[in-house]
């Protein structure tokens, strides 16, 4: 039978073991190359899908690794088509090029845990003809811009739900004639820019964060949530500190919206 300081023994050795495998890095995946159809975020076992280096040919994982990190590697990675979906790795990041999601419903969204853009021209872009195509991000990490559909593809709607925003990289709407809803649960940490170039925003949920709103002039805001910045300008006008609920252009005011401004102390 074990004795107290052997089972005692036993338990640090399991403890450290434990901790040793959980400080590992995690293994990386990059894609190589555009998906198209009918590859997608889970694609694996072709020179579509996810490969153990960023450029080397033969490295094709043959399965998805639920604790990897995964690089779209400045190329585009699409949802997989007709269905909202949840992405398997523990980590996705965008490093230039796009995520186009492949699914339009009017709830329904495809979710990623952590999703983290490193570069300024990073996109996510409805990826298919008609209806809005959503993404529920639980932690979205904004280290450079996300733009928020493609000018090309002006017509086209999107929605973006989000647990928490951090970072300090600026959210920006791409779509002419498409609207972009957002909704963020928390952005108390986040510092970035909300900056509405063209086509129609509208926040689906109260938002406060320590960053700008900018609505560029011609571009059109749907107020019917409090809104909370440190500085906010519509159509070339800065708003002064305090809470606002009439404006000239820009913005159409509906229920309780409003848009505060706090500056940062």
């Amino acid at each position: 039978m074990p004795t107290l300081n052997g089972l005692h023994r036993a338990s640090v050795l399991a403890l450290l073991a434990l901790g040793a495998a959980s400080s590992r890095a995690a293994e990386s995946y990059y894609l190589q190359h555009n998906q198209f159809s009918p590859h997608h975020w889970e694609s694996v076992g072709t020179k579509f899908g996810w490969s153990t280096h960023p450029s080397a040919i033969n490295n094709e994982t043959r399965e998805l690794d639920p604790n990897g990190a995964y690089f779209n590697n400045g190329f585009t990675l699409r949802t997989t088509d007709g269905k909202a979906d949840t992405f398997d790795g523990a980590s996705l990041t965008l490093a230039g090029g796009s995520l186009e999601l492949r699914f339009a419903h009017p709830e329904r969204d495809s979710r990623v845990a952590r999703l983290t853009v490193t570069t300024e021209d990073s996109t996510i872009d409805n990826g298919i003809h008609s209806g809005a195509s959503g993404l529920h991000v639980e932690r979205l990490e904004l280290l450079g811009r996300v733009n928020l559909g493609k000018a090309q593809r002006a017509y086209r709607s999107l929605r973006l739900r989000i647990d928490t925003l951090v970072g300090a990289g600026d959210i920006a709407t791409m779509g002419e004639k498409g609207e972009v809803s957002l909704s963020v649960r928390d952005a108390s940490s986040y510092t970035g820019n909300i900056v509405h170039q063209i086509g129609k925003l509208d926040f689906d949920a109260p938002f406060t964060s320590r960053g700008a709103l900018v609505v560029l002039p011609d571009a059109q805001l749907v107020l019917d949530e409090p809104l909370t910045f440190t500085s906010a300008t519509i159509a070339g006008h800065e708003l002064p500190p305090g809470t606002h609920r009439n404006f000239d252009e820009g913005v159409i005011v509906r229920g309780n919206g409003s848009i505060t401004v706090r500056p940062a102390r």
